[in-house]
């Protein structure tokens, strides 16, 4: 493969190989890990924010807690794994500047509020989305004025005005949640939106249920998983996914068609020696599988370099914040990599196993040597 005669071409054409196999792999390693990454970013943000999932009206409408079938409900769930909540749209005002956006009610802060956030929020205390806090040009402790756009007498004149204190302003990394979504405590948002203290929008569930809580579940309440909920979203993504592996698996293909090359440049290159080990009483099929084993070593070390400049690049990334996309198109202002370990050794080794296949085609040309000739010039 790496011969050490000077200017022997062989190993210049193996060189080559190497490199196009390195390239496709690592091309299509990162589209793998581009693509995942997004699915599991978004997929850990969403249910961190949103539970695993909601129960609620069918018609979105609120609904008391002393219903028969939520109080049914509430007795065959864990206490420690159902958070009730309110949610409802807002006009959110600080001098001229104003928004509309949701606030959300509830007593216990999404997990990945409450790892930054760790305080709970008192009565007319409020966290906004960095985003909605550049917007309003406010900061902590400052107070923002919000209005109710709905009513109960569906009347949009008298909306009462609440002032709250930003307690704290939080960056998910998702541009809507940042710039839309706002958080109280339950009994605040009760009063904002005018609703007794029974009534409520609906229940996370923090943890997943069991099928026989999901059948109690009847109209007309509805049980909506957060991927459920934002199902086009993962649609996208899985749209986004194959045409891109398609692609970059075109690019490892081209690099599979450069070690045939490479393997029929070997043959042509040393078609002397091959000749000496015949005539000594070598077989045809023991040469053959030589090459071919040679052709799976070549695939083998490409993609084994493509990973590793995969790898070194994701890391990179992962350190230095080296590739920046705009968040208010994809949801994230990074790009995020998912190395998967499993992935890449199951692409090496069938990458291996299709390069010693494939070696096969240059090589059944062996028995076309003719030995007299081929020897003469040797």
């Amino acid at each position: 493969m790496f011969s050490k005669e000077k200017g022997s071409f062989s190993s210049f054409a193996s060189v080559i190989a190497i490199i196009g196999l390195g390239i496709g792999v690592a091309s299509l390693l990162i589209t793998v890990s581009v693509v995942q990454g997004f699915h599991d970013v978004i997929s850990e943000k969403l249910s961190f924010f949103e539970g695993e999932g909601r129960i609620k009206h069918i018609l979105s409408k609120n609904f008391r807690t002393d219903d028969i079938q939520i109080k049914k409900l509430s007795n065959e769930l864990d206490i420690d794994f159902v958070v009730p909540y309110v949610r409802n749209i807002v006009l959110a005002r600080k001098g001229k500047k104003a928004e509309g956006i949701i606030i959300e009610g509830l007593n216990e802060l999404p997990k990945i509020l409450t790892e930054v956030h760790p305080n709970s929020l008192l009565n007319d205390e409020i966290i906004i989305g960095h985003v909605l806090a550049k917007n309003l040009e406010v900061k902590k402790m400052d107070k923002i004025f919000v209005q109710p756009l709905q009513k109960k007498n569906n009347l949009n004149f008298g909306a009462p005005i609440k002032s709250l204190t930003v307690k704290d302003i939080f960056t998910s990394g998702l541009q809507e949640f940042d710039k839309t979504l706002a958080y109280t405590n339950l009994e605040t948002a009760q009063k904002i939106f005018e609703i007794d203290a029974a009534e409520i929008s609906g229940l996370i569930i923090t943890n997943k249920l069991t099928n026989r809580s999901k059948e109690n579940i009847n109209y007309p309440f509805i049980y909506e998983t957060w991927k459920s909920r934002h199902s086009l979203l993962f649609q996208w993504i899985e749209l986004q996914r194959w045409p891109a592996f398609i692609m970059f698996g075109l690019i490892t293909l081209v690099g599979v068609i450069n070690l045939l090359s490479s393997i029929n440049m070997i043959i042509q290159e040393k078609k002397g020696q091959i000749s000496i080990l015949l005539a000594q009483g070598i077989r045809y099929n023991e040469l053959k599988i030589i090459f071919m084993y040679q052709g799976g070593l070549i695939g083998f070390i490409g993609a084994f370099i493509g990973g590793f400049f995969a790898f070194l690049i994701i890391n990179l990334d992962k350190y230095f914040n080296i590739f920046k996309i705009p968040s208010d198109v994809y949801f994230m202002d990074r790009v995020p990599f998912s190395f998967d370990v499993y992935i890449f050794s199951i692409l090496m080794i069938i990458i291996f196993f299709i390069s010693f296949v494939f070696s096969w085609v240059p090589v059944k040309h062996l028995e076309n040597i003719n030995l007299s000739t081929a020897l003469k010039f040797e």
